[in-house]
């Protein structure tokens, strides 16, 4: 005791805790050192309660701000309760041996799946597209995905090609509608009803222009509802294209489908439109701290995060292999290359290659430049703009029958056209069905 009186005393803090016969006392009701584990809990408990003491302040604090949002609120409560809830819970130090344990579990998990049709293991969400789930092995639980390319480059068209995928392998996983798991996508450019209209495009494979100019046949409306409406109403898809999107909100509305048990993998179409929850005047640091946001998020929901991003105009700008991007091209932070797990990136053929075969035009380079956990590949795409479809090459010529500019030889009717329908293969204006001279389209 005279140590402790010395030390306090030393401090200054004597009269603080009321001299001599207050440290006595302190001394006298202190738990002994075997039961020093029930005290600490008792320390933790305490200070759990005084954080959540703290939560009416915050409620106080926002709600009579004239520009309150309750998304915003609610998403601040939700965090600093989770933040409470997780505080001193789990132990950061983990012996090998738990981890070996996790491992081999991993492992065996892994050699239990069978390969698909074409052979590739996959081990994630499907990609829609066999060559990329050759090199990622689907989409990874927990990773941040960056799909990434210049404007109009099909970011977009990719991404919807992703979500028709991600939909139909939980479709297949949970038959029950109000079990299955949900694809949420964030679509801050486009309406929902116009990513509504290109999925039945691609999934009817009628041409978008047709649909949007109502020059339908009466077959080609009825395709339209067997093979598109119906399939997607019935899939686990949800769009929010509110352009006010910020990361606290994403995060609130991820959360509560997570806590259902519904959250299945969540798309963002694009990044750099979601908006700051707090103004720091530098761009480059708001980027940074949403790519760092989202990667949590991922984490903590268990579920990839795919997030499409603008590439700058330095890759315009470049002689040696013009056209492709590089990592460093990535638009306004440093910070989405180093959180990303998977960056993908979008281009097209450039001049030269086209000019050598003209059915480069319609191919899409997909260049996986950063995989934690895989290799580094480029893969091509066929990318049918009317329709707004992107396939694999070869299924693509497979599926269509065509070839693989998409460019069809006159006796060809209109994609899968009943031939008992009778009806004319659509011409544009200006197109000539004379086989010796242009093709249509």
């Amino acid at each position: 005791m005279k140590g402790v009186v010395e030390q306090v005393t030393k401090n200054g803090d004597l009269v603080e805790v009321d001299g001599v016969p207050g440290i006595s006392t302190m001394i006298n009701t202190t738990s002994g050192f075997h039961n020093i584990r029930q005290y600490a809990e008792d320390i933790k408990n305490k200070y759990i309660l005084r954080e959540l003491l703290n939560i009416p302040n915050i409620i106080y604090s926002t709600v009579f701000d004239p520009e309150a949002d309750q998304e915003k609120i609610i998403g601040l409560l939700e965090e600093k309760l989770l933040n409470i809830a997780s505080n001193g819970s789990e132990n950061d130090l983990q012996d090998i041996t738990d981890v070996l344990l996790e491992s081999v579990k991993q492992i065996e998990e892994w050699r239990s799946i069978k390969p698909d049709e074409n052979g590739a293991i996959i081990t994630g969400i499907p990609t829609g597209f066999d060559s990329l789930n050759e090199i990622t092995r689907g989409w990874q639980p927990g990773n941040l995905i960056i799909i990434a390319a210049r404007p109009s480059c099909g970011k977009t068209a990719f991404a919807l090609n992703v979500v028709r995928a991600a939909a139909a392998h939980f479709e297949k996983m949970e038959p029950v509608k109000r079990k299955r798991k949900k694809v949420l996508i964030w679509s801050l450019e486009m309406k929902a009803a116009r990513l509504a209209l290109r999925l039945i495009s691609a999934i009817a494979k009628i041409f978008l222009t047709k649909i949007q100019t109502g020059r339908l046949e009466d077959w080609e409306m009825k395709q339209l509802y067997v093979r598109a409406i119906e399939p997607l109403s019935g899939m686990g898809i949800m769009i929010d294209d509110n352009s006010n999107t910020t990361l606290q909100k994403i995060k609130s509305k991820a959360r509560r489908l997570a806590r259902k048990g519904q959250l299945g993998m969540i798309i963002i179409d694009y990044m750099q439109l979601v908006g700051a929850d707090e103004k720091s005047g530098n761009r480059e640091q708001e980027v940074s701290k949403l790519s760092r946001g989202l990667k949590n998020l991922s984490q903590e929901t268990g579920v990839p995060v795919m997030a499409l991003s603008q590439l700058s105009r330095e890759v315009e700008k470049r002689k040696d292999r013009p056209g492709e991007p590089m990592l460093s091209d990535l638009r306004e932070s440093g910070g989405i290359e180093q959180d990303a797990d998977l960056v993908g990136m979008l281009y097209g053929a450039s001049q030269g290659l086209i000019d050598l075969d003209a059915s480069a035009a319609s191919k899409i380079f997909v260049k996986i430049a950063k995989q934690r956990d895989g290799i580094l590949d480029t893969v091509q795409l066929e990318f049918n703009k009317d329709i707004q479809l992107m396939e694999d090459i070869g299924k693509a010529e497979q599926a269509l029958g065509l070839p693989g500019n998409f460019r069809p030889a006159p006796e060809i009717r209109h994609f899968n056209e009943p031939k008992e329908s009778g009806a004319k293969l659509f011409i544009q204006p200006g197109s000539k069905m004379n086989g010796d001279e242009d093709t249509p389209f």
